[in-house]
């Protein structure tokens, strides 16, 4: 057996012979026969390799099954001290024999790797008539996303791609205004003409001039021209305000402008600062006259570092609101209190999805004063991501907000808050908060060094949202490793998706959290970042999956981390 074990391992590198396949010439025009000749006998081998391969592991198989069946009946006799050295050297045997299959079935897992690529390449080569058309317009939507030289170069491949193109509106209908491209843009939106509005605009900073450079004041001229010939057809549009300002003039001739079809927006300021009186009130160097464009369909709202300033009408019947907060350490680009971001939100009165990143947590955002509790009757999903941890902070953020028709939670918060987890699972997310949820989403940021935990905060925050909320039927649960490791996770189980867990009775919810106590117990030579998947539907379903977005550190979080450990 150790010698058709030997003759396997020996020929198993032969199987990589399949690498001379993707740098052999093809049997083209111009190329000399003996080129093809060694392809052809270099092919022989492989499946010659390949197929004997196979024969002599199923031989190796079946005198594996003949030393197991030797070894039950060896021992219902009972052999004694005088069979040891027998017993041994079969046993050394064994253990050898694993350590070369181990290595074959390496070499046959790379074998396989690249044998799938080949016959992946050939497969779409010799099939690439029979693709549907569908197929390739949802290729070229990624390959020539917002580049209007790429869906050209498509667009002159072959006949076929051409009209695949220019039936693909996505592919035109994203128009970068940057540089002196304004042509290129024109000459996209030319291409795009249809019945129905589906243009989307970009006008940001990344030209590479400086928004205070007064050389490039007719530019951004150009560039609102622009938005004024094809308002019509506008349906989103993103600005860098600070980028449209020149320091010389209002253009408020731009102020009047109509766009019928705009759904979505995004404005940016960024490295910008707003009044210490008023939070409302942009400085200068903002671009201010949008605050008057008509814009009756606008439904999605995205602002970066600043609380646009609409008038009632255009916030009232905003649907989706992201307020995305920059900072460097722990300096806003955005100065607001929770009364000022408070105000702001009640005006929006048809909210029903909300989302705030980056949101800090000291003491000049929550100055001590009395904030009347914003009435959000609409709200239905709400996200938070938090970039710090202060407990009373914490706490005041989430009563200054009613909203008892929320079906959706998701919090990403950093791991400080572990040792107030249990409280704030009692006092903060209970039914009589959130009547209605359903959803739950919850992330903890790891850092370096938690202290010590008097309970485990996995099992801890899943068993009160589970005795919490009857209705619930998914939640997300993913947690520092048990190693607090400053980078990412490092245990093989990191977080846990709970589904259907209203279809279970409280007994069971209670075995799922046992069950966990053993699951989330490191083992040695598992896949690490897995996430543990339960299904009330099917109690027998228990499965693991790997997390793909698995929440690491900010640069900030890692250099506080390696200071903290050079001291």
């Amino acid at each position: 057996m150790n010698s058709a074990l030997q003759s396997t391992q020996n020929s198993s590198p032969r199987l990589l012979d399949a690498d001379v396949l993707t740098s052999s010439p093809e049997p083209v025009n111009g190329v000399p026969d003996n080129c093809t000749g060694e392809l052809y006998r270099r092919m022989l081998d492989l499946t010659y390799h390949a197929g004997r391969v196979k024969m002599e592991l199923a031989l190796v198989n079946n005198f594996a099954e003949m030393v197991t069946i030797d070894a039950e009946i060896v021992e219902l006799h009972e052999p004694g001290p005088c069979y040891y050295p027998d017993l041994k050297a079969a046993l050394e045997d064994m253990r050898d024999t694993r350590l070369l299959v181990a290595t074959v079935v390496n070499n046959i897992d790379l074998a396989i790797r690249n044998l799938e690529s080949q016959t992946s390449k050939i497969f779409i080569q010799g099939n690439f008539a029979r693709f549907p058309d569908e197929i390739f317009g949802m290729i070229f939507e990624f390959a020539g996303f917002g580049d209007l030289r790429s869906a050209i170069n498509i667009s002159r491949v072959c006949r076929r791609f051409r009209n695949i193109a220019l039936s693909t509106p996505l592919l035109w209908s994203r128009i970068h205004l940057r540089g002196r491209w304004i042509e290129e843009a024109k000459a996209r939106a030319d291409r795009t003409r249809s019945s129905m509005p589906s243009l989307s605009l970009v006008i940001d900073a990344r030209s590479g001039h400086h928004p205070r450079d007064t050389l490039y004041s007719d530019y951004r001229l150009v560039i609102l021209d622009f938005v004024c010939d094809h308002a019509l057809r506008i349906t989103s549009l993103e600005m860098d305000l600070e980028y449209l300002y020149d320091g010389h003039s209002s253009w408020s001739e731009y102020s009047t402008i109509t766009l019928p079809y705009l759904v979505y927006m995004k404005l940016s300021a960024f490295y910008s600062e707003f009044s210490d009186t008023d939070a409302f009130a942009q400085r200068e160097e903002l671009w201010q006259e949008y605050r008057d464009w008509n814009m009756p369909m606008l439904r999605t709202l995205h602002s970066v570092n600043m609380f646009p300033d609409f008038p009632a009408n255009v916030l009232s019947k905003i649907k989706t609101y992201r307020l995305e907060i920059r900072k460097e350490y722990d300096d806003s680009y955005l100065h607001w209190t929770l009364s000022s971001l408070a105000g702001y939100l009640s005006q929006m009165t048809s909210i029903e999805d909300l989302t705030i990143s980056s949101l800090n947590l000291m003491d000049e955002h929550f100055p001590p004063e009395d904030i009347p509790k914003v009435q959000m009757v609409s709200l239905r999903r709400l996200s938070l991501k938090f970039s710090d941890y202060r407990k009373t902070h914490f706490k005041h953020f989430f009563d200054a907000f009613e909203s008892g028709n929320l079906r959706s939670l998701s919090i990403n918060v950093p791991s400080e808050c572990i040792p107030d987890l249990e409280q704030w699972s009692e006092e903060l997310w209970n039914v009589h908060r959130f009547p209605t949820l359903t959803d739950v989403r919850f992330v903890i940021r790891p850092l370096f060094n938690v202290g010590e935990l008097r309970s485990d905060p996995r099992l801890t925050i899943l068993d009160r949202f589970l005795a919490a909320f009857p209705k619930l039927q998914d939640i997300y649960f993913e947690c520092v490793s048990d190693e607090s490791h400053p980078f990412s996770f490092s245990n093989s189980l990191c977080a846990m998706h709970f589904k259907n867990c209203n279809l279970l009775d409280r007994w069971d919810q209670q075995w799922w959290i046992s069950y966990c106590k053993s699951a989330y117990r490191k083992t040695h030579g598992e896949e690490l970042d897995r996430c543990l998947i339960l299904d009330g539907a099917d109690r027998g379903a228990y499965g693991r999956t790997p997390v793909i977005e698995k929440t690491a550190n900010s640069i900030q979080d890692i250099n506080l981390w390696r200071e903290a450990f050079v001291e």
